[in-house]
């Protein structure tokens, strides 16, 4: 493609030009694991009981809001 100024480009130029596929966004998969995994991690490793209270804080949470759902 030769060098145009910006206003010589056509509609019909820019459509052809074509994205190599590294550079699309790709879908995005939304996933809370790692980073909760990561902190459980950090927390657990300063306290071992504190582990066990992010297990029940997430459990009750979930049931809890799985019941208001059904509710």
């Amino acid at each position: 493609m030769k060098t145009k100024t910006i206003e010589k480009i056509s509609r019909r130029e820019i459509k052809n030009i074509s994205v190599p596929e590294s550079l699309k966004p790709k879908r995005l998969e939304l996933s809370y694991t790692p980073a909760c995994d990561g902190l459980i991690d950090l927390i657990s490793s300063q306290h071992p009981l504190i582990n066990v209270w992010l297990v029940f804080s997430f459990l009750s949470i979930s049931v809890l809001s799985v019941l208001l759902f059904i509710i």
